[in-house]
């Protein structure tokens, strides 16, 4: 049976797998959940995993679960709202279900978009399908969208009200660790899934190049994967003993790595907002990455971060070699990061814009297609 306080609203937070093992959409929700747990009390937050953390095939097994476990909340509660975080292929198909759920269990929505290649998918679907996928981002109460290119697709493909759209970015909290002194060699920091899309293979070959490999420096791969053809590709360089793979880390780990960096490269092919440059920007790190998904709405080139174009490897090379050498650009390029992370992705701002919302659905308010978008600074001074 579940005690619940006074007048609270049950957030029920549903993502695919938990905070360790959910990448960056679990890091963003352990981030938000505790945020929300700090400033809202007047919220019940809980974390409803869909997939679980170990192979697909069990996936139907932890997804019955979170319905009866919503189920049991639903009847529990004098308040419910769903809050549903999705990408795309197989996550999809999960939170379609969810989402019918929440249909028929007269359940508000709040659909949260965090697909880097979410609209290549959508293009990729039977007519059907698309129709199914459009009806649920057009039912539903609220819509979250990370950036600019997102909220084009889903107001011009998938046809969503812009009255019922947010564009909120992704944040993290604050390091606790400002205070943590960086390696005496310059250290470059790759966080994120190993594979050729987050640009693993053209960082390694950017590291190995002439006016590079001759500099002082260390780097960790870090990331779920397999790094066997990584760690084969820099033994064939010659930068295997420089490099170090140590795969998936945890929260602590990550926070405890970054705040001995010196550098954070994601050079990726495709985003949506990763979480790994704005926890380089919170930890004020120097970050070079490319200009894809929202990572351009709000950060400046040769300002806040170096960017270079995907899957060049010699703008990539130009771009850490001219950090690598220039101390003042360096430290510019942190600050400017930083003051970026403050006023843009500081997860204390953010979590009030989503308590807003929370608060409208949980009164009763669902706006109307022609309803005037809510201002971020309206929002966050919610």
């Amino acid at each position: 049976m579940l005690l619940l306080g006074p007048n609270k609203t049950v957030i029920c937070m549903f993502c695919p797998g938990d905070r360790e093992t959910a990448g960056g959409i679990g890091r963003l929700i352990g981030n938000l959940a505790d945020e929300l747990r700090d400033r809202y009390p007047e919220f019940d937050i809980r974390e409803i995993d869909t997939r679980g953390s170990g192979t697909v095939l069990a996936s139907p097994l932890y997804l019955a679960a979170a319905l009866m476990r919503f189920l049991a909340i639903r009847f529990s509660s004098s308040g419910c709202i769903a809050h549903i975080h999705m990408s795309s292929h197989g996550s999809a198909a999960r939170k379609f279900l969810v989402f019918l759920s929440c249909k028929l269990l007269r359940v508000p929505v709040v659909l949260h978009l965090h697909a880097a290649v979410f609209e290549r998918f959508f293009a990729s679907l039977r007519p059907a399908f698309r129709a199914l996928l459009r009806w649920m981002f057009r039912s539903s109460d609220r819509v979250v969208v990370l950036g600019n290119d997102a909220l084009r697709f889903v107001g011009e493909t998938l046809e969503v009200p812009r009255g019922r759209v947010n564009v909120i970015p992704n944040g993290v909290r604050l390091p606790q660790d400002q205070g943590a002194a960086p390696d005496r060699l310059p250290h470059i920091v790759f966080l994120g899934r190993l594979g050729d899309r987050k640009g693993v293979r053209e960082l390694i070959a950017a590291l190995a190049t002439p006016h590079i490999v001759h500099r002082a420096w260390r780097a960790t791969v870090a990331g779920d994967g397999d790094p066997a053809i990584y760690q084969k590709q820099a033994r064939d360089l010659g930068i295997a003993e420089r490099i170090s793979f140590p795969g998936w880390l945890n929260g602590r780990d990550v926070s405890a790595l970054l705040g001995r960096a010196t550098i954070l490269a994601l050079p990726s092919r495709a985003e949506g907002l990763p979480m790994s440059v704005l926890e380089g920007l919170a930890h004020k790190l120097a970050v070079v990455t490319t200009p894809v998904g929202a990572l351009p709405d709000c950060l400046v080139h040769a300002e806040s971060v170096l960017f270079v174009r995907p899957g060049d490897t010699d703008h990539l090379a130009a771009a850490l070699h001219a950090l690598l050498a220039d101390d003042k650009l360096r430290a510019k390029i942190a600050a400017g990061g930083f003051a970026s992370f403050q006023r843009n992705y500081a997860m204390a701002t953010l979590a009030g814009r989503f308590a807003f919302i929370y608060r409208e659905l949980a009164s009763g308010s669902r706006l109307p297609a022609g309803a005037r978008a809510l201002p971020r600074d309206e929002a966050a001074r919610s």
